[in-house]
């Protein structure tokens, strides 16, 4: 082979990739302020370079099948935590309540019940109506702290209040405790004796207005999230979140105006 500088561009060449010859071309690699002399050491200098290039692209295709085992096991493991979860603390704490729930004594009336129920006497507003703005004193405790909640959930945001929020879970109880009592006073006294669901709905309507705040916050604040299917798996979560959260303050709600009705009326004297 000749020691030209065709003959080195074709030896330095040899066993690699046609890119690596086309990577480092005569007029680049042989300028004119150069002597002749040091073009082989040049163009084979750039294709040894080029070498670890070449072979990290050409494992490209390997790596992402690396990483996509990678991504698919960690997916895999994350389902069996799950699994795991679910099995080993969601039921048993479901048997265990059963269990209790079937062994508890039966809660007694404390007064004697009539068999006729009595008529409600029409009133002037409807008592959903109340029972809807019963919820807006409960959201006024948490709406501060709803908004830097979205913020870590969908932006990433890091929250560190936690003593804080303790503060708002706190005062979220006391709060919806309150309301539902009130308002099953007020419904006992124009004789409303269907107060279970409205004492319930009292303190769980805030899930109402959580909700409308949820949708407030996808127009005004999440503006980075674009496309139908992201809104509808947004709304879809923000809905379960509403539920979840109307099923514990309602529940708090009811057990305090249950056993407040339990304890007024056992108090009762009847003759």
């Amino acid at each position: 082979m000749s020691r030209d500088g065709a003959g080195w561009r074709h030896g330095s060449c040899m066993g690699m990739s046609s890119s690596s010859c086309y990577w480092a071309p005569p007029r680049v690699m042989k300028p004119s302020s150069l002597p002749s002399a040091n073009y082989p050491e040049q163009t084979g200098l750039s294709c040894d370079l080029y070498r670890p290039i070449s072979c990290s692209t050409s494992a490209s295709p390997a790596v992402d099948r690396i990483f996509h085992a990678l991504a698919v096991l960690y997916r895999i493991s994350l389902f069996f935590t799950l699994l795991a979860l679910w099995f080993c603390i969601s039921v048993p704490l479901t048997l265990i309540g059963g269990l209790l729930g079937t062994r508890a004594a039966s809660i007694d009336y404390p007064v004697r019940t009539n068999q006729i129920p009595r008529e409600i006497p029409e009133r002037k507003f409807p008592s959903w109506l109340l029972v809807l703005g019963a919820g807006t004193l409960p959201f006024g405790t948490l709406f501060i702290e709803l908004f830097f909640i979205l913020s870590s959930i969908w932006l990433g945001r890091f929250y560190y209040v936690f003593g804080f929020l303790f503060i708002v879970l706190f005062l979220l109880v006391i709060v919806c405790g309150e309301v539902s009592l009130v308002l099953t006073y007020m419904h006992l006294c124009v004789e409303d004796w269907k107060w279970w669901w409205k004492a319930f709905f009292a303190s769980g309507s805030v899930a109402f207005y959580v909700f409308l705040y949820s949708i407030n916050y996808l127009v005004f604040d999440l503006r980075s999230l674009s496309g139908p299917v992201s809104a509808t798996l947004y709304l879809g979560y923000s809905l379960i979140m509403a539920l979840a959260i109307m099923l514990s303050t309602g529940a708090i709600g009811f057990l305090l105006s249950f056993y407040f009705v339990h304890y007024l009326f056992s108090s009762v004297k009847i003759d």
